[in-house]
């Protein structure tokens, strides 16, 4: 059963809403779009590997997707983690189209260049075996009792290939073909670990985990060197990308190609909450959408399912959790 659905993470989304807003010129703008980039490729391989997980049993499997918990002020997410009575399982996806190579003298995983020259990469067998460390000690901190875990390294891409130098049984036992998700979590179950959960007890924990869920929260101006006036205003038009758009009686007006369009403004304060990570006033709203007058904003700001703080000319929208 999957409780927590795959999704577009919040940094993917802020860096979604980031790259239409700064200008090409900009220093930073190349890599906003490369981390864009990474962001689309992780969130592809993910999709690919998604469907493979909702074969898996909805009576004894409980699926979650991009948890992000936090232990011993120390944060760690996982792509995908599987709870079940008797263990639980942690996957690390990739989706690479390049051949990850292994070399079992070295120990070291490495790829190749154009060019011919050796990169080592870091071990994403480790990395994932990382995750599900901190996932034990997170159990034992909200007083769980410890089930085995087990991880795996999802390859998402068919393309893919594991090269490896030597003999390395507990390398190629960890990374696994999407397609082979299922066949991976029968054999685990096959050991027949004891059923250490029951029904009330994996409802706390499913409780327990999706509460403790945090979005990574950047400061994007910082990370990327923006100031304020870098950050494009007005009304995007989703025909042509031309802004501002003009609000009209009917609907907003783009006077690049003429199309009309109602809802764009609220893409656009979606823009605001996902760049500024903050409230909105009015006013803010006013120049943010360039619109002739503070009540316009408070309007349209009105229409939209947001949390309400303070009074009059102070009052400042959220968006809700």
């Amino acid at each position: 059963m999957i409780i927590f659905p795959l999704k577009k993470s919040y940094p993917h989304l802020r860096l979604e809403a980031l790259v239409t807003r700064v200008s090409p010129t900009h220093p930073s703008y190349e890599t906003i779009v490369s981390d864009l980039g990474k962001r689309k490729i992780g969130y592809f391989g993910e999709e690919r590997a998604s469907y493979f997980f909702t074969l898996l049993p909805s009576d004894t499997c409980l699926i979650f997707h991009g948890l992000r918990l936090n232990v011993d002020n120390l944060y760690f997410q996982m792509d995908v983690l599987v709870l079940t009575p008797s263990f639980i399982l942690v996957f690390e996806v990739k989706n690479s189209t390049r051949h990850l190579h292994y070399d079992s003298k070295t120990e070291q995983f490495y790829k190749i260049e154009t060019d011919g020259r050796k990169v080592g990469t870091y071990n994403p067998i480790e990395q994932v075996h990382n995750q599900a460390y901190l996932l034990s000690r997170w159990l034992q901190v909200k007083g769980v009792e410890q089930l085995p875990i087990d991880y795996y390294v999802v390859r998402s891409n068919p393309k893919s290939v594991l090269e490896i130098t030597g003999s390395a049984p507990h390398i190629t036992s960890k990374f696994i073909s999407s397609e082979n998700i299922p066949n991976t979590v029968r054999k685990v179950d096959a050991r027949n670990f004891p059923i250490i959960l029951d029904k009330k007890t994996m409802k706390k924990v499913n409780q327990k985990l999706l509460h403790s869920h945090e979005d990574l929260h950047l400061d994007l101006f910082k990370t990327y060197d923006l100031t304020h006036d870098d950050i494009h205003v007005g009304v995007i038009c989703k025909d042509c990308g031309s802004r501002p758009m003009v609000k009209k009686r009917n609907g907003w007006l783009c006077p690049d190609c003429t199309s009309i369009d109602k809802n764009s403004w609220k893409l656009a304060v979606d823009d605001w909450f996902y760049i500024m990570n903050e409230g909105i006033t009015a006013k803010t709203c006013q120049h943010f959408l360039q619109l002739d007058s503070r009540h316009q904003a408070k309007r349209l700001l009105a229409q939209l399912p947001l949390e309400i703080v303070g009074e009059n000319i102070k009052t400042t929208y959220f968006r809700k959790e």
